[in-house]
């Protein structure tokens, strides 16, 4: 079952952990973020904004979540500081989950619900060509719904 979430403090809060509180440091990490989704808004100029909360990293497994069609990522403090050369990876994921309510595809670099974090890091050639294709996926399925 899914929850309802029923206001915007519950809306902004993850399962996973406790969001940290805004510091010097802390702005740092979500720069991090924000700057890949600023270049992703260069290939998509129609996202919509997205709220980012920067959580405690204690699920070393868990690199990202996001609000299925909510607008909202977490990213786990440890995908900031352990795995940082793969975090436009899981940013654009987490922006599929959050904007186009994207499933997981093993078939898509890009979505796949695992990440080796022991192979290289695609390229952001790469990234941004399994981006647009998440996002022509996406209207696909809005022009069919809507049809």
């Amino acid at each position: 079952m899914t929850r309802k979430r029923t206001n915007r403090k519950d809306r902004l809060t993850c399962y996973l952990g406790k969001n940290l509180k805004m510091n010097p440091e802390v702005y740092a990490l979500r720069r991090q973020v924000m700057d890949v989704i600023y270049k992703a808004k260069e290939l998509v100029p129609e996202l919509p904004r997205l709220d980012v909360r920067i959580i405690e990293g204690n699920r070393h497994n868990i690199l990202g979540v996001a609000q299925s069609g909510d607008c909202v990522i977490w990213i786990p403090e440890n995908s900031l500081t352990n795995n940082v050369e793969f975090l436009p990876h899981v940013v654009l994921h987490e922006i599929c989950h959050a904007v186009w309510s994207a499933p997981h595809d093993n078939d898509c670099p890009l979505m796949s619900p695992y990440l080796n974090l022991g192979e290289p890091p695609m390229t952001w050639e790469q990234l941004s060509e399994a981006f647009l294709g998440a996002y022509q996926r996406s209207l696909s399925v809005t022009l069919r719904e809507a049809g």
